[in-house]
């Protein structure tokens, strides 16, 4: 249905927030409250993150079907189509201005005051779960709405107070960035895609010898307006060798889909060939347009026949079916009322970890396969807070399994904060998992 928040609210007169809320299989009155956070930003918690990965029903191109690892086994799972305007053409979220839908606008602050309300909104009305411990959960632009999230409800008394906060779970997370700037990937995206595309056996051995050799790659930020679709942050400090030599790499890597390196989805050789462009490009492409994934979308499509890149099928088309909408009690507004737009206005995410460490638990995650925001990416800026004291490490670096599996399921390492709280603070992979884990594994 729709929760109402009320205002006035970061310049609206109220919020209409779509939301499901699916209760434990196990034990609804004991078990945690997990609200699950889509990226994008824009992207939809409801039509991507409950129907397409880890709700109890998936739905898709190929047909419909209980999800046997879907979350609400052991937690109450909280689905929020926010900030209000996001889902695009089929979200049902509005910002409200004398009663009618306007376009939302928001960025990294407002957002996170904007959820908090509405969580404070949602407890409101069922509070015979405000007790249960409560997580954040999300992945890719997650990495930064979250932890934003996370600090506002803590540093807020009327949402701490509303909120029992215990932990925030990451998955593909960016992070990189500074206090007025968001670079999804950190200062070195050409770094990252080096060492991921090589550990994963991709190009030759003599040429990255070549690479390590000519390349210094940079680790600071020297100008958040490195942005562009042609290149990633920082790559123009890069010697005219090195660029070179990136670009060879490239070339010997070949076609593939960011999202999932072991998979073709969908077409994407052919889409390349008629663009003449390589994939690398269409990473740094989608990169750069986290910010906009809808104008991403667009971009894309009009290319000389178009791209699909959600690999999710056409779940906006059910959603937006007038008996699903009567059953979901959606019909106060038309999909898509309020537009979306949002600015990448930090601080980044990077920066903020420091404040929550030790006072809640962390999990950061990550899909092994994953070219979009990679796990060497999050275990970089991770291993630089245990260089600056704020982590240490707990328990190194070891294969994790599922029980009765003698297979590694991933690998993991744990943390404790130096300071007097110790939440535990975790990073692991999944094996065979691409961007969004849970669709995967």
């Amino acid at each position: 249905g729709l929760l109402e928040v009320p205002g006035p609210l970061c310049g609206y007169d109220a919020l209409k927030v779509h939301y499901q809320f699916h209760t434990s299989r196990r034990d609804p009155a004991a078990d945690p409250v997990v609200a699950w956070h889509q990226g994008g930003p824009g992207g939809s918690s409801i039509t991507v993150g409950l129907y397409g990965e880890l709700g109890a029903f998936v739905i898709g191109d190929h047909g419909n079907y209980v999800n046997p690892s879907a979350w609400n086994q052991v937690a109450n799972m909280l689905y929020l189509e926010s900030p209000a305007g996001s889902g695009g053409s089929a979200g049902y979220s509005v910002c409200l201005v004398a009663g009618e839908p306007v376009t939302c606008k928001w960025n990294d602050m407002s957002q996170a005051e904007a959820y908090a309300h509405t969580l404070q909104a949602f407890f409101k009305a069922f509070p015979e779960f405000a007790a249960n411990p409560f997580y954040l959960a999300g992945e890719s632009y997650f990495g930064q709405y979250g932890p934003n999230i996370a600090q506002f409800i803590l540093t807020h008394e009327f949402a701490s107070s509303a909120i029992n906060l215990k932990g925030i779970l990451l998955g593909n997370a960016c992070w990189g960035g500074n206090s007025t700037c968001v670079v999804c990937n950190g200062p070195s995206e050409d770094k990252l895609d080096v060492d991921l595309y090589y550990g994963h056996g991709m190009f030759s051995s003599k040429l990255h010898k070549r690479i390590q050799d000519a390349c210094d790659f940079p680790v600071e930020y020297t100008d958040c307006s490195d942005l562009s679709a042609d290149w990633p942050a920082g790559h123009k400090v890069l010697s005219a060798k090195c660029k070179s030599l990136l670009t060879e790499m490239r070339r010997q890597v070949g076609p593939f889909n960011i999202y999932f390196m072991y998979d073709n989805c969908p077409a994407t050789q052919e889409f390349l060939q008629r663009v003449g462009k390589d994939a690398s490009w269409l990473a740094r492409y989608v990169r750069r347009g986290l910010h906009d994934p809808a104008a991403t979308h667009s971009a894309l499509t009009a290319m000389n026949g178009g791209y699909r890149w959600d690999c999710l099928g056409r779940i906006e088309n059910w959603i937006e079916r007038a008996d699903v909408r009567r059953a979901l009690h959606l019909e106060a507004f038309s999909p898509g009322a309020s537009g979306f737009e949002y600015t990448l206005s930090g601080p980044a995410s990077i920066t903020v970890y420091p404040d929550l460490i030790g006072k809640l638990r962390i999990l950061i995650y990550n899909g092994q396969a994953d070219a979009c925001v990679p796990y060497n990416g999050n275990e970089q800026w991770i291993n630089q807070l245990e260089e600056r004291g704020l982590l240490k490490e707990s328990a190194a670096w070891a294969p994790w399994f599922l029980p009765n599996n003698r297979t590694a399921a991933g690998y993991t390492a744990r943390y404790q904060p130096t300071g007097p709280s110790k939440a535990d603070f975790v990073f692991q992979t999944v094996r065979l998992a691409g961007h969004m884990v849970p669709q995967f594994q």
